[in-house]
């Protein structure tokens, strides 16, 4: 089977996991230049140019209808890009394709004050101005990366509130989550910048400007941990047989239920159907604080018709703070130990350190991607209240004298439930 995507000549074939095929999506992007082996073949057109314009060339991928690729990019990537999209992409029926690329970045904000008699234009503003130069923001850098072998200052966002000083700095921390890497490292940069202004005082090394475990309009703009977008096209028989609705339903209800219905909430990244019940066992599951399901739960959902006849649906998961790591914390308890392990990301990347977090991240939001289509079918076909009667754990609704073997059927040497649907 062959397959054609369009894919920027820059970018370089690096994973290989069972549930992504990779289409770009925006122009700034750059490639990591990562190499390895596929269980595939590539044909790029021009691949040898150094070419970083918003162009693309055609890839032939010859392979298997299960078999899948991705790509990944650098590190740091615009949270929400603007959107180039590709002018076409034929899959086979059975296969997904996926975007995940994620940036690693952690943050922590805290407040220094200035004297009360100070003027906010000489002294405030004094102190953005020479933490924002390039030259002093170095110095700090050096301060901060000399508090751990991993974390590395990458900028620093800074935001004025009367005499208050809100400073939120953005590290690498590697495959660690890194907030205890982020607290040392400001607290020591911090202690340099009061050698320059005496008389500042640091109220809190925590200025919710993080912002942690609460829900904030800087993490869903700014982004937080990693920053993943992950991408499917699912062919229109797809959609009728197996999710039992139709295209032109599923992109309607999505726009007015994730679109319509959280903008008149108010909703801050939360335009989506439940990404929180994925990223929350997951993060049970592997490890991670459950407390940061808050932010790493935003996701913005978009589904739109596909294909030259608009007969497929396209389906996109933005999530841009996955707040996640894979050393550190609840990583070390055996059973989650086993799940990093399962999953190929347990412990830190020798070679290569944040990949595993990174790939974990990407892990995430494909899982989110599933979740989503899977509930916006059932709320499309009108089947949510029945599936969830049907499928509940209670044995209230369960014939008396039931069994295992009364109550399902075999068909074809597979075991069916007694549930399954007959339409």
């Amino acid at each position: 089977m062959t397959k054609k995507l369009l894919i920027p000549p820059t970018y370089s074939n690096t994973f290989n996991q069972p549930y992504s095929v990779t289409i770009p999506f925006s122009q700034t992007w750059e490639s990591s230049n990562l190499s390895a082996p596929l269980p595939l073949e590539t044909t790029t057109e021009n691949s040898n140019k150094a070419d970083t314009s918003p162009h693309f060339s055609e890839t032939t991928i010859s392979t298997n209808e299960r078999s899948s690729t991705s790509v990944t990019t650098n590190e740091f990537v615009p949270v929400l890009p603007n959107v180039i999209k590709p002018q076409h992409l034929s899959v086979n029926s059975d296969s997904t394709c996926a975007n995940a690329s994620s940036s690693i970045k952690r943050s922590i904000g805290e407040i220094v004050t200035l004297p009360s008699d100070s003027a906010i234009s000489s002294q405030n503003l004094a102190a953005m101005k020479w933490i924002e130069k390039p030259e002093n923001f170095a110095l700090m850098k050096e301060q901060f990366d000399s508090s751990s072998r991993f974390a590395r200052l990458v900028k620093i966002l800074i935001r004025i509130a009367g005499r208050y000083l809100f400073i939120r700095f953005v590290a690498k921390t590697g495959d660690a989550m890194g907030m205890n890497m982020l607290s040392k490292g400001t607290e020591i940069s911090l202690k340099y910048v009061q050698n320059e202004f005496p008389d500042m005082e640091i109220l809190s090394l925590s200025g919710n400007f993080c912002t942690d475990k609460k829900p904030a309009a800087v993490n869903w703009i700014e982004g937080r941990g990693k920053s993943v977008v992950c991408e499917a096209v699912i062919p229109s028989k797809i959609v009728t047989t197996v999710l039992k609705t139709t295209v032109s339903a599923l992109v309607d209800v999505n726009y007015s239920k994730n679109m319509v219905g959280s903008a008149i909430a108010g909703s801050i990244g939360g335009f989506n159907a439940h990404a929180a019940n994925i990223v929350t066992a997951v993060f049970i599951a592997t490890g991670q604080d459950p407390a940061q399901n808050v932010s790493s739960s935003n996701c913005m959902t978009l589904m739109e018709p596909w294909g030259s006849n608009g007969e497929d649906l396209y389906i996109t998961c933005t999530m841009p703070s996955i707040e996640i790591g894979t050393i550190g914390g609840g990583t070390v308890l055996p059973a989650q130990a086993a799940c990093l392990e399962m999953l190929g990301v347990k412990g830190a990347n020798s070679e290569s350190p944040g990949e595993n977090a990174n790939q974990l991240a990407k892990i995430v939001c494909g899982l989110v991607l599933a979740g989503e289509l899977s509930l916006m079918a059932a709320l499309a076909a009108g089947h949510l209240v029945r599936s969830h009667l049907r499928h509940n754990r209670s044995t209230t609704l369960l014939p008396e004298n039931s069994t295992f073997q009364s109550t399902h059927v075999k068909s074809k040497d597979f075991l069916l439930p007694p549930c399954k649907d007959s339409f």
